[in-house]
C-alpha cells in the first residue's frame, strides 16, 4: 500500500481493499496512535492530533485529493 512519510513523524498510508466504509478514506500513523481522515479533510477516526500535525495532513490531503482518488480507484 502506498505510505507518504513527513519529516515529523506523520506517516500518511491508503489502503483501497478496505471494506465496510462509505468514503475513501486516508489513515495517519503519528505516535504509535492511528487516526482516519477522509480525502477533503475531515477527521472520521482517532483521538485528537496536535495542531501543527493536523494542519499539514488537511493541507496535504485538499492538495492531492486527485492522486488519492486515483490510488483509491488503482489495484495496487
Amino acid at each position: 500500500m502506498p505510505t507518504i512519510y513527513f519529516n515529523n513523524g506523520l506517516r500518511i498510508y491508503i489502503n483501497n481493499r478496505e471494506k465496510g466504509h462509505n468514503r475513501p478514506r486516508v489513515h495517519i500513523l503519528y505516535k504509535d496512535e492511528d487516526y482516519s481522515f477522509a480525502f477533503d479533510g475531515e477527521q472520521l477516526e482517532g483521538g485528537k492530533l496536535p495542531r501543527k500535525q493536523l494542519k499539514e495532513v488537511r493541507l496535504y490531503l485538499v492538495n492531492h485529493q486527485d492522486y488519492l482518488n486515483e490510488l483509491w480507484q488503482s489495484d495496487f
